[in-house]
């Protein structure tokens, strides 16, 4: 029981420290980043790409560090001169950060609307070719009651 208890327990630290490892990384999945983002066919786009997307979260972590270290200095400074100036780096990380979610979301809103053609593409296609389709799954169907399918 002792030896068990001894095996348990060390699984339970490599566990631990691998979610720790895995939680200090730059995530996809952190706050910065879009609901829209958590499910991403990969017939999308190739701009979609996990490169590219990992290059975004990337950006956008960097970026929210820059505003978090801003912040922080906001609140040590204790002039106004040096509020004022504070103030305005944050606006400029800011700005930029606010660019880098507006670019991610222009191409996001691109692919969703390159998705939605190529859909209503196959939708016409399917509706002009009914009757063949019917026929086909027809066919597949009497096939395989007579025991003659795949």
């Amino acid at each position: 029981m002792k030896k068990i208890s001894v095996l348990l327990l060390a699984g339970l630290c490599a566990g631990g420290v691998a979610v720790t490892a895995y939680g200090q990384q730059a995530s996809p999945f952190s706050q910065n980043q879009p609901a829209s983002n958590f499910y991403q066919p990969a017939q999308l786009d190739a701009s979609r790409s996990l490169l590219g997307q990992y290059g975004y979260a990337t950006d956008a972590f960097h970026a929210s560090s820059e505003t978090d270290k801003l912040a922080r200095d906001l609140a040590k400074a204790k002039t106004d001169g040096e509020k004022e100036s504070v103030t305005a780096k944050l606006r400029d990380a800011l700005e930029k950060q606010f660019d880098q979610r507006q670019k991610k979301h222009e191409k996001d809103a691109e692919a969703l609307e390159a998705q939605v053609k190529r859909l209503k593409e196959l939708i016409r296609n399917r509706n002009e070719n009914r009757k063949e389709i019917v026929s086909r799954r027809l066919d597949q169907v009497v096939k395989d009651a007579q025991g003659l399918g795949w």
